[in-house]
């Protein structure tokens, strides 16, 4: 298991992943299904764009 706040961190064998917000579990499941900017977003309550290229994961903060 790989505990991380930075999504570039994730290796690209990442298969799942699991959000958390205010220690309730907001999604859990296939890492394409779960790292959305709409859950994202919704764990931070911050807009979060997020992409996937080649396999990497990356995020980008939205404005406030």
């Amino acid at each position: 298991m790989l505990v991380t706040h930075h999504l570039e961190e994730l290796p690209v064998s990442t298969s799942h992943a699991l959000l958390l917000r205010e220690g309730r579990v907001l999604a859990s499941g296939p890492a394409d299904e779960v790292l959305t900017t709409e859950l994202v977003s919704a764990c931070f309550d911050h807009p979060i764009s997020i992409d996937r290229r080649n396999g990497r994961w990356s995020a980008t903060a939205g404005p406030a």
